[in-house]
């Protein structure tokens, strides 16, 4: 009988690999204090739909850039809402995107035909 996987132990949290390819590890705790209500995102949760950018199991989709988010000021401290425009700016996708780059072949030049060659006898010099 094969020995079963223990359940993961530990701190529970989210690795990130970022453009730069450096690896973040947020903590839950840290990651909820950071959570923006729902009520202020709804614009870019469908925005994000729209573009089939969405979650799969493990795998969630990050978005990296500045002025993703504005801070406005309130009583106590700031509150986050996130900028469409930023946000549109680095994730509309082309709907016939051309290819970034195309392989380069050059055509071999046709070849020369030669005229049929004529029946009958041939001219004598």
């Amino acid at each position: 009988m094969a020995d079963e996987p223990k359940p993961p132990s530990g701190e529970s949290g989210v690795l990130i690999r970022a453009a730069d390819g450096h690896l973040y590890y947020i903590s839950e705790e840290d990651l909820q204090a950071h959570k923006i209500p729902e009520e202020r995102t709804e614009e870019a949760r469908q925005h994000l739909d729209k573009q089939k950018i969405k979650a799969a199991g493990a795998h969630v989709p990050a978005i990296q850039g500045r002025g993703l988010v504005e801070r406005l000021p309130a009583e106590a401290n700031y509150i986050v809402v996130v900028s469409m425009e930023t946000l549109k700016q680095v994730t509309v996708t082309k709907a016939k995107a051309k290819p970034v780059a195309k392989a380069v072949t050059k055509k071999k030049a046709p070849a020369k035909k030669k005229a049929p060659a004529k029946k009958g006898k041939p001219k004598r010099r």
